[in-house]
């Protein structure tokens, strides 16, 4: 079933998944904008997850079990200019990972890297040279007192998110 020029319903779901697939329609324009200004096809890696991710406490409310969000790659790009993208996008969460960006939907914008293991919540992606892939979990520039260039903020409480 076709949601968008780019997205299909299956692209949604994923192992843990019945028969039911939950996708809100703001993800979907989100994803093909995304697909539209990269002119590249974005590769879901998770959307719909039936199941909540009780074991992470840093994010318990994250989005996948309601529709809201996507764990996703561009092939061939950095995840840096992938989280930028979304970002310019008026995301409402980006999460900047090892292996992928989790975008979603939410209505309090937040911005974090999780790279190398650590949760470092960000104002803007913006100020990182292109390119940048630090495995450190911080990204490699160095001006604010964390050492890593970005402007921190201090996140919404997560209840407040969706």
């Amino acid at each position: 079933v076709a949601l968008s020029p780019g997205l299909q319903l299956c692209d949604f779901a994923t192992a843990s998944a019945d028969d039911v697939v939950l996708v809100v329609e703001a993800l979907v324009a989100l994803l093909q904008r995304m697909r539209d200004t990269l002119r590249q096809p974005v590769q879901i890696l998770a959307a719909y997850q039936a199941v909540p991710q009780e074991e992470n406490e840093e994010f318990p409310e994250w989005g996948h079990e309601l529709g809201q969000a996507a764990d996703i790659t561009v092939a061939g790009l950095p995840l840096l200019a992938v989280a930028l993208c979304a970002e310019g996008l008026q995301a409402g969460g980006v999460g900047l990972c090892d292996d992928h960006v989790h975008i979603d939907t939410r209505t309090n914008r937040l911005c974090w890297d999780a790279r190398g293991g650590s949760v470092c919540y960000v104002a803007t992606f913006a100020q990182t040279p292109a390119g940048s892939q630090a495995p450190t979990g911080q990204l490699a520039v160095g001006l604010s007192a964390a050492g890593d260039g970005l402007d921190r903020e201090e996140p919404a409480p997560l209840g407040s998110n969706w």
